[in-house]
């Protein structure tokens, strides 16, 4: 190959790599995601009103509500949990993700083995008959921090 092709190459590099420090072309990388450190779930919302969840000497936080046998009304709260720190993200294929507005989307997972309710993605638990659901809260960033809540349908 001749030696002017190479010296047009290394020219268009050094040009391309000017173009790219002017313009301050965004470079994101793994370390913009804030992790979560902890995960606490203080309220929830049973009626169009909000309460706070009691808390037992042990830590536990629960909650009693009235089942309802009415199939056009199920017995159903929303669960309202927080993350720390409050601008915390996590990296989806779409993009970041933030835990303090979830107007993008719930970046918590909710599960439970009850068979007396579901929980279903964005924090509805919804009653199928009395008795007591135990639903885990984790950031979708980790597994290992959660909160678990109680909540008694009677």
């Amino acid at each position: 190959m001749k030696k002017s092709f190479f010296i047009l190459i290394f020219v268009v590099f050094l040009v391309s790599v000017c173009v790219v420090g002017l313009l301050g072309l965004e470079y994101r990388t793994f370390e913009d995601n804030i992790y979560t450190t902890d995960i606490t779930c203080d309220t929830y919302y049973y009626n169009d009103q909000q309460y706070d969840f009691k808390v037992t000497a042990q830590g536990i936080r629960y909650a009693d509500i009235v089942f309802s046998n009415d199939p056009e009304k199920p017995t159903t709260i929303l669960l309202d949990p927080r993350a720390t720190p409050s601008d915390a993200t996590i990296l989806t294929e779409g993009g970041l993700l933030s835990f303090g507005g979830s107007d993008k989307g719930y970046p918590y997972v909710f599960t439970t083995t009850s068979t007396v309710a579901t929980v279903d993605e964005r924090g509805v638990v919804t009653f199928t008959r009395p008795g007591t659901a135990t639903i885990r809260i984790s950031p979708a960033d980790s597994t290992t921090i959660f909160v678990e809540v109680k909540i008694r349908a009677k």
